[in-house]
């Protein structure tokens, strides 16, 4: 009688946490493309800001073509603005035991990431470059 309730309690559980990790991973998986492709993107500094939105979007299709994640994505919008590019990504996955419902709904669990990157300055960096130099010769920290 005990192990009756128990045992289905205790399975229901160990495949949650297996559908959370996965879910995690995949949310995981999805920031570190959309950071990557941002970070190949911000070195473009003289291309145009349509061409910019392009590239990147181009970049993340390429970074996601051979995974397989559980999450499906939803939506992938990208933004570029003089400096700085932005992407907002959107993923979703299917909860297991919860699509059996009475509203024909499917529930799912969503996940968005977000990042921007601000384009390299190259006198700027030059500048900052002197500088630590010039503080690393007179001894100042």
């Amino acid at each position: 009688m005990e192990a009756t309730l128990i045992f289905p309690v205790i399975l229901f559980t160990y495949i949650f946490l297996v559908y959370l990790g996965i879910y995690q991973y995949d949310r995981c998986v999805l920031e570190q493309d959309l950071r990557c492709a941002l970070v190949r993107t911000k070195e473009l500094s003289g291309m145009g800001d349509s061409r910019k939105e392009f590239y990147v979007s181009q970049v993340f299709e390429e970074l996601n073509e051979d995974k397989r994640l559980a999450l499906t994505l939803s939506a992938a919008e990208f933004e570029a603005k003089y400096d700085k590019v932005q992407g907002n990504v959107t993923g979703q996955m299917a909860v297991p035991f919860l699509q059996i419902s009475d509203n024909g709904l499917r529930p799912v669990w969503s996940a968005r990431v977000e990042g921007s990157m601000d384009a390299w300055n190259p006198v700027a960096f030059i500048r900052l470059c002197e500088r630590v130099r010039g503080m690393a010769e007179d001894g100042n920290n």
